[in-house]
Parts: structure tokens; C-alpha cells; sequence
């Protein structure tokens, strides 16, 4: 039987996983193999070509706020090349939207992040576009 201290530690961990939180708990307890990062799932791809119609319609102000939800739910899934597709396209509708420093700042997330992308090429020469004091 279980401890009520290992009991509470395994709900923690579970209600973190659930909320999405991307901290690793400070412990591992014994006896638990640690959890895989899972690929992003069938609703999270469905958001994501729904954000990407969605730019095709030059609708950048609803497209940005998908975006910016995918980019956490891709992260908590441990999906390295969505994320980094979400937060470039992210940082391209603010760019559309005229917001530049926040467009600079996904940008320059994609490019410290995710060097080795196709989306960090992107992303720096979009940046280039910006007005120099944002870049």
C-alpha cells in the first residue's frame, strides 16, 4: 500500500500534468518511469489549420489569439516543430497587425529557440522587414 505522502505526490504531479504546466516536479517519485512528452494531438492540428484559414482570410487578429493557445499546448505536448510553427505565425500577425515589438519578440523567440528551423530562417528575415527599431 501506498504512503499518503507518495499518494499526494502523485496527485500533484497529475494535476500539473493536466493543467499543462510545463515545471518538472521537484522530485521523481521512486518507482514511477518519467512521463514522455506526447505529440500534439488530432484537436491541437485541428486548431491549427483552423489559425492557418484563418491567416488565409487575413483574419490576423482572431488567427493571432489560436496561435498564441496552440503555442502553450504544443509546448506542454512536447512538440518541438509546432511550437515553433505556432510562434512564428503568431509573430507574423502581429507583424500584419502592425504590432512590431511583440511580432520582434515571437521572432526572436523562434530564433533562440528553435535555431536549426526552417521557422527561424523565417522568422529572421521577417524580423529584417520590421522598422529598425524593432529589429
Amino acid at each position: 500500500m501506498r504512503s499518503k505522502a507518495t499518494i499526494l505526490m502523485l496527485l500533484v504531479a497529475l494535476g500539473m500534468a493536466m493543467a499543462g504546466c510545463g515545471a518538472a516536479p521537484m522530485f521523481q517519485p521512486v518507482g514511477l518511469a518519467p512521463v514522455r512528452a506526447r505529440q500534439s494531438d488530432a484537436e491541437d492540428m485541428k486548431a491549427y489549420q483552423k489559425a492557418m484559414e484563418l491567416v488565409t482570410a487575413l483574419k490576423y487578429q482572431e488567427a493571432v489569439g489560436e496561435f498564441v493557445t496552440l503555442v502553450r499546448s504544443f509546448r506542454a505536448a512536447g512538440d518541438d516543430a509546432q511550437t515553433a510553427k505556432a510562434i512564428f505565425w503568431a509573430g507574423f500577425c502581429y507583424q500584419k497587425l502592425k504590432r512590431h515589438g511583440t511580432a520582434a519578440e515571437y521572432y526572436s523567440q523562434v530564433m533562440r529557440h528553435h535555431p536549426n528551423t526552417r521557422e527561424a530562417e523565417l522568422a529572421k528575415a521577417r524580423r529584417d522587414q520590421l522598422p529598425a527599431e524593432y529589429r
